[in-house]
């Protein structure tokens, strides 16, 4: 089963633990094609996404286009194997500073 997240141009997605690898809806292009960037250890893709068929962005991570839901918002589908985390950018950098916080309170004591 795939995740669906509606995104807007220049929103992005983390795959996985460590935050290493980010996916950014770079463009759209047309009702039914996107440019995304995924960047692994700082290295850059860049992947055509169409609602046609999936692309393989990192191992065990498709990525495939659903249907446009409002303007300027298209819905990207992710098909990974439940152990991937796939979040949002701004629900992963919140979750982070949260545990710094909760580290410096620790430290702090």
């Amino acid at each position: 089963m795939a995740l669906g997240l509606g995104l807007k141009r220049g929103q992005d997605v983390m795959l996985g633990d460590a935050g290493r690898t980010r996916l950014i809806l770079e463009d759209i292009l047309e009702e039914n094609k996107v440019q995304v960037v995924v960047f692994v250890d700082e290295e850059k893709s860049s992947f055509l996404i169409t609602d046609e068929c999936s692309v393989e962005v990192v191992p065990d991570v498709r990525v495939s286009l659903g249907t446009t839901s409002r303007e300027g918002i298209v819905r990207v589908l992710f098909e990974a194997p439940r152990s991937i985390k796939i979040l949002r950018g701004e629900i992963f950098r919140s979750d982070l500073l949260e545990e710094s916080a909760e580290v410096g309170n620790v430290t702090n004591r």
